[in-house]
């Protein structure tokens, strides 16, 4: 049986970010995500205990703004 290598894996991309993850990729505080969030700007689903914001409402919030 061949063994692969971890360090050759290729990376899938997310498509959806827990809060530190959307905090580092959209350069937005905490509790600015949240304030957008409980505003009805930036789409969340709660997946059993956590809650995730999809990659592409993050994307769309940063390109078109939370007019």
């Amino acid at each position: 049986m061949e063994h692969l290598e971890h360090s050759s894996a290729v990376r899938i991309p997310k498509i959806a970010y827990n809060f530190d993850e959307a905090t580092e990729a959209s350069g937005l505080s905490r509790s600015t995500l949240r304030r957008l969030i409980q505003q009805g700007k930036l789409l969340s689903v709660e997946v059993g205990r956590r809650r995730l914001i999809p990659r592409a409402a993050l994307e769309r919030l940063v390109t078109e703004g939370a007019a």
